[in-house]
């Protein structure tokens, strides 16, 4: 799964080889950097660090989003185990099935 970064502002300086991309996700600011290393500063370019600050930055957007579908998978098993509880429990019902799937 591949989370989009909208609006996202990247900054580039030469001097010290630093690639910048940052992005508001929920009100919270997240920012993926990328130094270029100086034994590698022959082959440092603009475009590789653009590109390595931002899968940094999606790599901590997922981290918060995976929090996110475990906290909303709990609840969903909890409402699971709550039901399978019930005398009225039937277990081939279509909230059920739809539940396990």
């Amino acid at each position: 799964m591949e989370l989009k970064v909208k609006n996202a502002k990247y900054e580039w300086d030469p001097d010290t080889g630093t690639a910048t991309c940052s992005c508001d996700y929920n009100n919270i600011k997240y920012t993926g950097i990328a130094h270029c290393h100086p034994e590698d500063q022959d082959m440092m370019n603009e475009n590789t660090g653009m590109t390595i600050a931002e899968w940094r930055l999606q790599i901590q957007l997922l981290r918060v989003h995976r929090e996110e579908v475990k906290t909303e998978l709990k609840t969903l098993k909890q409402l699971y185990y709550s039901m399978t509880q019930s005398k009225n429990f039937n277990y081939n019902s279509y909230e059920t099935k739809t539940l396990r799937r």
